[in-house]
Order: C-alpha cells, then sequence, then structure tokens
C-alpha cells in the first residue's frame, strides 16, 4: 500500500513538473481545462492511495485524546487513595480532576492547531509567492476590450464596403506604430512599425539573427505586448504560437500528435478519439513525410487504444528516441491538426533537410489555400480564412510565400522573393 502512494504522488509531480516545463505549449494550444482536468484525476488517484496515511494521521490527531485518558486514569488512581487515607477531601480531588481535564483539552487544541499549521503552511506559502508573483492581466484585459471595439467598427465598415462577403474574414492582422524593448534593454527592438497581414496568407518574414523576427512573431501571437501602440487581431481568431520545442513531452507518440486536436474539442484521452480525426492525423504525418516506421507506431498504438478488440502493442511509444527532424514534423503535424485561424512558425525550415525545406513549406501553402490539411477538397469555400506568418534565417523557399516582408533596423519593408539574393 505504501508502494502504491509512492507511485502516485511520483505521478502527479512528474506530470505537474512537465506542465510547469510546458507551460508554453500548453498556453498555445489551449489546453489549460484539459490539463487541468488530468491533473484533478491524478490528484483522485492518489488521494485513494492515501487511505492508510489518513488514518496514521487520524491517530496523531487522536493523541491527546488517549493522553487525556490516560492522565484522568492515573489522577484517579492515585489521588483516590489520598482521599481514602483522608489527606485531601473529595471536593479537591474533584476540581484537580476537573482542572487536568480541562488543561490536557487546551493543550489538545493546540497540538491540532500545530500539527495543521506544520501540514499547510509550505503549501500556504508557495501559493502566497504564486499569487504575488507580477503579472500583466489588466493590461491585457483593457488592451482585449479595445480590440473588441476596433473589430465591432470594422466588420461595420466592411459590411458597407463589400455587402457580399463576410465581413469578418476580410478584416486583417495589424500592428499599428509599435513601440517593443525587452525589461532591462537599452534601446527598442522597435520603433514606430505598421503592418497588415491579410487573412488567408502566407507570410514570410526574414531577417538575420537578433534583429527582431521572433519577437515580432510573439507579439503577433499575443505572447509579448508592446510599449507601446495596439496589436489588432480579431478577437474570433485562433493564433496558434509554434517554437520548436528540443525536448518533447514524455508522452507516447499518439499522445503527442492528437494532443492540439485534443485540446481545442475538449478531449482529455487518446482512447475518445474517433476515426475521422485517427485517420487526418496520420494522413497529415503522411503528407509532411515523417518516417514511415513512427508513422506505423503511431497508427498501431493509437488504434489499440481506441479499440479495446485489438490485441495491444504492449509498451507505448515515447518521444525520447526520434530525430530532431522527425521531432519537429511530428510538432508541426500537431498543430496543423489543430486547425488554427492564424498559425504562426518559428524558422520552420531551419531543423529540415535542404531537400525537406521545401516541402515543409509547400505544406503551409497547402494549409493556407485549402484552408486547412486533409479536409474535404470541396468544402473550402465555407471554410474560413487560414493564416500562416513564418520567419526565416536564409532567403529560401520564398516563392512559397504569398508576400514576404524583411526587417531591418526595426522596420519592416516589404520584398519580392526575385528582390532578395
Amino acid at each position: 500500500m505504501r508502494h502504491d502512494v509512492v507511485v502516485a504522488s511520483v505521478r502527479l509531480r512528474q506530470f505537474s513538473g512537465e506542465c510547469v516545463l510546458h507551460y508554453r505549449t500548453i498556453a498555445d494550444y489551449w489546453s489549460r481545462p484539459v490539463v487541468l482536468g488530468q491533473i484533478v484525476r491524478l490528484t483522485g488517484d492518489f488521494n485513494k492511495k492515501v487511505a492508510d496515511e489518513s488514518r496514521r494521521k487520524a491517530n496523531d490527531g487522536a493523541f491527546f485524546g488517549w493522553l487525556m485518558k490516560l492522565v484522568e486514569f492515573c489522577a484517579i488512581f492515585g489521588l483516590s487513595a489520598v482521599v481514602i487515607n483522608g489527606g485531601i477531601k473529595i471536593g479537591t480531588f474533584a476540581a484537580v480532576l476537573a482542572g487536568l481535564k480541562s488543561a490536557a483539552q487546551e493543550f489538545q487544541g493546540a497540538y491540532h492547531t500545530m500539527v495543521t499549521m506544520q501540514a499547510c503552511f509550505p503549501y500556504l506559502w508557495r501559493c502566497v509567492r504564486y499569487l504575488n508573483l507580477p503579472n500583466d492581466l489588466w493590461e491585457r484585459r483593457d488592451k482585449l476590450s479595445e480590440v473588441r471595439r476596433w473589430f465591432g467598427e470594422r466588420v461595420d465598415l466592411e459590411r458597407l464596403q463589400a455587402p457580399g462577403e463576410i465581413p469578418e474574414d476580410r478584416i486583417p492582422l495589424r500592428v499599428e506604430s509599435i513601440t517593443f524593448a525587452y525589461q532591462g534593454g537599452t534601446l527598442p527592438i522597435f520603433r514606430s512599425l505598421t503592418l497588415a497581414i491579410n487573412q488567408g496568407e502566407l507570410v514570410a518574414i526574414l531577417g538575420p539573427r537578433s534583429s527582431g523576427k521572433n519577437t515580432l512573431l510573439q507579439i503577433l501571437a499575443g505572447l509579448l505586448l508592446p510599449t507601446a501602440g495596439s496589436i489588432n487581431v480579431p478577437p474570433h481568431l485562433r493564433v496558434l504560437h509554434l517554437r520548436y520545442e528540443q525536448h518533447l513531452w514524455d508522452r507516447p507518440l499518439s499522445d503527442t500528435l492528437y494532443f492540439g486536436w485534443m485540446a481545442a474539442h475538449g478531449v482529455t484521452r487518446v482512447e475518445d478519439l474517433d476515426d475521422h480525426t485517427i485517420a487526418k492525423g496520420l494522413d497529415i504525418c503522411k503528407e509532411l513525410e515523417l518516417h514511415k516506421n513512427l508513422v506505423n507506431t503511431i497508427e498501431r498504438e493509437v488504434r489499440s487504444r481506441t479499440n479495446p478488440s485489438i490485441k495491444g502493442i504492449g509498451k507505448l511509444s515515447d518521444t525520447s528516441d526520434i530525430s530532431k527532424d522527425s521531432s519537429y514534423r511530428l510538432q508541426l503535424a500537431c498543430a496543423l491538426l489543430a486547425h488554427p485561424e492564424v498559425l504562426v512558425v518559428h524558422t520552420p525550415v531551419a531543423h529540415a533537410a535542404w531537400n525537406d525545406g521545401g516541402r515543409l513549406m509547400d505544406v503551409l501553402r497547402r494549409y493556407v489555400d485549402e484552408r486547412g490539411m486533409c479536409s474535404p477538397p470541396g468544402q473550402v469555400h465555407i471554410r474560413r480564412p487560414r493564416t500562416c506568418v513564418v520567419s526565416m534565417e536564409k532567403p529560401v523557399y520564398l516563392e512559397k510565400a504569398h508576400r514576404v516582408l524583411e526587417i531591418e533596423d526595426g522596420q519592416v519593408r516589404q520584398r519580392t522573393a526575385h528582390s532578395i539574393s
């Protein structure tokens, strides 16, 4: 029983540690409710395993009750002999006994309070520290209110300008005169930067290292707030920020692939996936040319988990032994399966072999043009536009993008693929 308690405790701590380590991924995939549900489930399992520990604590709590009875017994046994011998009167005996019982009760209450404080203090202190960390919630609330007002005005304007079209799909993502500098930085990275990205575009942002392109992508995704100016992203659009994680979650490959889709649809287990979603995830992996052995492993694993009649494959796979290139493709497949309206990707070709970079850019272009990956082609017109913004360190595969923006001296200039050598 003690071993079960330790195992449940280790599982809960490991999962909580993974959540802390990958908090950015959890936030980017809108999966806080799903992860919270898993933590609640692990916590419930842990609580069931600590029944014996709870009984031990109950015995500790009753310690002073037992001690009080022992003291009372000793007092009655000892003082009764004195009363019989005429040493004290019966009234004195009763008063002494009542005083001992009252004192024991007070000490019992103090002991309970001390044990409770000792058990709760470390956790309460952690909560106090966490709740007093600096945050930007009030600033984000005010900016969201401004974006909603701006969005309402733009919708009304678009209805007048294009009555036959969907106004929400015509509103661009706008960066208005922003200035940004990291805390402690001496010079701002951007000064009065303005740009617009239309929905339904694949936009490549080009620039050398430390030019600010990754910072700009984080601003577009809402991870960073500008020092001045405004970011106006239509609030109905889901923006997914994808940055390559060198160390993936210590989870089966099937969990990694379907993580984004499950988070977007409130599904907590791979076992609850439907056949259509399973097939779509595998098709996206094939489009990205993920290694055939990995695709087969994921398929066998997910089929055995969703269909109890299929014989299991034994120990589930993990992400510890796959290559860097396969790891990136798996993360990109997870993002495409999540099907966000806006996909922000850091250096998509930097982690791929030279011959494979064009393939990855082709997939991202198809995601934008077809408004999704591996979706019914006849339903393109009824799906919302998909937008993709990628950062590039080298001027390669720029012809795949609808537009190329180059960062230079804190400003963005539109370029053509042929004008960049």
